[in-house]
């Protein structure tokens, strides 16, 4: 270990060491109203650390750090800014869940341990680095989905526990035999060995590559790998599941793209197998998770289904790189994996609304059911309105970020001759409207129950009226998040 290795994981030390400050702080100080401040104090100094290192490391270079385990790069550093925005978000939204609890730190701790795993997740270049922080990200979610300690609460963190263990195992399995096969851990020397041409049709690979497969399908919640979504959301807190909907996901998609630019491009037959996998998750994650979240009559559940549906959207981008990538080369793919990162922005950005909305709506009525729901513009307009508009960008319509966000993605498929993939996406595009304009009548055409009543702050309201405001501007000039994505994955490509 030497300075260049700490200076290259710097944010996630530091994150570490906050997340300590705060048990710490628990234990010795009675004032605990004084946590949140030093929570957003720490995660602001974080980020300003992160901004940092960002303009400060030279564009389309990166360092390596601990015998090339990790990197810092422009892609590892935009998502530790982007993991430490969520846990801000996650935070702010807790408020009135976590009040009385005795726990505060406790939580605001074990959010902060997962998000520096999934820090530590998108810098990994080796296998084992890549498990431990998987790991990290994990367990503490285990206890967070059960942090409620009731029924409901601790079945659902067991079912998180049990299938989590099941698809560490998988990756486990897989890394084993692409270790075995080539005799190292380290992403560069992996994809040197299976780029020989000698070796391009061993079926181990192939093997392996299932199984990685699988166990990053469990990570985004893809089907046929999705069950433990719906119980899992529906049990856990809001901000968790809210933080489960945004974070992890993204984490996920991150590391696989890391994983397809450092080692799999360079083998044109695996290419070809993981584009074949990944079509068939995303078709079934589209198809399955819209058909299904029409049934439901709770809002946790429907968001859970609607959020595998957006993983298979997620993974026609993925699908396009890997087309183009197998056609006309790694230099060409610019365009499909940023469409990736503009989704996950987009995506993002309007479930911070929707998660923001539905909490402060769910706290006030005490229910989940979106028959609950009813007549809520005649009591808060700007809720059912950022609810409505919400609704509008995860269909994907104008004037929202969302509509650019299908619209980028549909091009990159578009130019890798993915057409009827397309069509397909089209299709379920129609179909989620009817659920989600479902939930914009019960909001404007049904009348409010005689006690209803929705109290909100100055701060929710305004962290409302933002999310709303980004959600309009992004969907009339959507260049600035254009741009960003390019810069995030060029360092990739």
């Amino acid at each position: 270990m030497n300075l260049q290795d700490l200076y290259a994981i710097s944010p996630q030390i530091c994150m570490i060491v906050l997340g300590m400050l705060l048990i710490l702080f628990d234990l010795f100080f009675a004032q605990k109203i004084l946590l949140r401040p030093l929570v957003f104090i720490g995660l602001l100094g974080i980020f300003l650390l992160n901004v940092f290192l960002w303009v400060n490391i030279d564009s389309n270079k990166s360092i390596d750090a601990f015998s090339n385990s990790l990197v810092l790069d422009e892609f590892g550093l935009f998502f530790n800014c982007f993991f430490i925005g969520v846990v801000f978000f996650i935070i702010f939204i807790s408020q009135d869940y976590i009040k009385s609890s005795k726990a505060k730190s406790e939580y605001y701790s074990l959010i902060i341990f997962s998000a520096t795993g999934m820090m530590l997740l998108t810098s990994s270049m080796e296998l084992i680095s890549f498990y431990i922080a998987l790991e990290l990200t994990t367990l503490p979610i285990v206890a967070l989905v059960a942090f409620n300690r009731d029924i409901k609460s601790s079945e659902a963190g067991v079912k998180f526990l049990i299938l989590s263990g099941i698809s560490s195992a998988l990756l486990l399995y897989g890394m084993v035999i692409l270790f075995g096969f080539t005799g190292s851990t380290l992403f560069d020397d992996i994809a040197n060995i299976i780029s020989q041409s000698s070796i391009s049709n061993d079926k181990a690979l192939l093997f392996s590559s299932i199984l990685l497969i699988s166990g990053f399908g469990f990570k985004i919640s893809a089907a046929p790998f999705h069950m433990w979504a719906p119980d899992v959301y529906d049990g856990a807190p809001m901000p968790i599941t809210s933080y489960l909907a945004i974070a992890s996901k993204v984490a996920g998609i991150a590391i696989l793209l890391r994983i397809i630019y450092s080692i799999f491009h360079v083998n044109i037959n695996l290419i070809g197998s993981w584009s074949e996998i990944l079509i068939v998750l995303s078709i079934l994650s589209m198809f399955l998770g819209n058909l299904i979240a029409i049934r439901q009559t709770n809002i946790k559940r429907l968001i859970a289904y609607s959020s595998i549906s957006h993983t298979g959207f997620i993974l026609i981008g993925v699908i396009s790189l890997l087309v183009i990538v197998s056609e006309s080369g790694v230099s060409n793919s610019l365009d499909a994996a940023s469409s990736v990162i503009f989704y996950i922005l987009g995506y993002s950005l309007t479930n911070l609304a929707l998660f923001t909305t539905v909490t402060i709506i769910t706290n006030n009525i005490n229910s989940s059911l979106i028959d609950d729901f009813s007549g809520i513009s005649k009591i808060s307009p700007v809720l059912a309105f950022t609810l409505t508009l919400v609704m509008i960008s995860l269909i994907g319509l104008p004037p929202t970020v969302g509509f650019f966000s299908k619209a980028y993605i549909f091009n990159a498929a578009i130019k890798a001759d993915l057409i009827w993939l397309v069509l397909l996406g089209l299709i379920n595009t129609a179909i989620s409207a009817y659920y989600y304009l479902r939930i914009v009548k019960i909001l404007y055409l049904e009348e409010p129950s005689d006690n209803l009543s929705i109290n909100f702050n100055y701060n929710q309201k305004l962290f409302v009226i933002s999310t709303l405001v980004l959600i309009f501007i992004f969907g009339i000039f959507p260049r600035p998040l254009i741009d960003l994505s390019y810069i995030v994955v060029n360092i990739l490509v």
